[in-house]
């Protein structure tokens, strides 16, 4: 009998260091256990990964994020902040980075991805884009509220193939672009 009670005790200490050493999970069920749960979660990787695990959780936001969303106005951003608990929830670390860098194989980068980027010093190959989606684009931003800075910022990381034609350029002003954002992209075109 005393033989099953150590080997009972054994499997019981063992399932208790097995369940102390596992990986930290992400608790999204509010923002401050999302908090927590994120520097615990963040904590636990190797000093050397914590940037990866930080670019994950902006690819994993950034993915949240549409210019349809955004036009939805204070709704739109909740749904953003919604879908980026669910999609937390539950994940380690390495999880959020694997989960990150599926995102990345399944999406190709988007304006905010590019926006991230070079907010966190990173640098993507710009992508092209042509003239009428980089206008769409723009003019997404722009009755989004964003500020003509950020969409500066936003057309430094693009490319054209080919430079802004005169008309254009006079369709563009003619559709509120600001003259900041007009000078950002004619900066941005390629010679032909």
């Amino acid at each position: 009998m005393a033989s099953g009670a150590r080997r009972w005790f054994a499997a019981l200490v063992i399932a208790l260091v097995s369940v102390g050493c596992a990986k930290p999970r992400i608790d999204a069920k509010t923002s401050e256990t999302l908090k927590l749960s994120l520097q615990k979660a963040r904590d636990s990787l190797p000093v050397k990964r914590r940037a990866e695990f930080d670019g994950a959780i902006g690819t994993i936001y950034s993915s949240q994020i549409s210019f349809d969303t955004l036009a939805k106005g204070f709704s739109g951003i909740t749904s953003i902040g919604a879908n980026l608990q669910a999609a937390l929830d539950g994940k380690t670390a390495d999880e959020v980075i694997a989960f990150a860098e599926k995102l990345k194989k399944e999406h190709p980068s988007s304006p905010f991805d590019q926006l991230w980027a070079a907010k966190m010093g990173g640098v993507l190959n710009p992508p092209s884009v042509t003239p009428d989606r980089l206008k769409a684009n723009i003019l997404g931003m722009m009755r989004s509220g964003i500020g003509s800075d950020v969409i500066v910022r936003y057309v430094q990381s693009v490319s054209l193939p080919a430079p802004l034609t005169a008309e254009q350029i006079i369709d563009w002003k003619g559709s509120g672009v600001p003259d900041s954002v007009l000078a950002a992209v004619v900066g941005r075109s390629s010679p032909p």
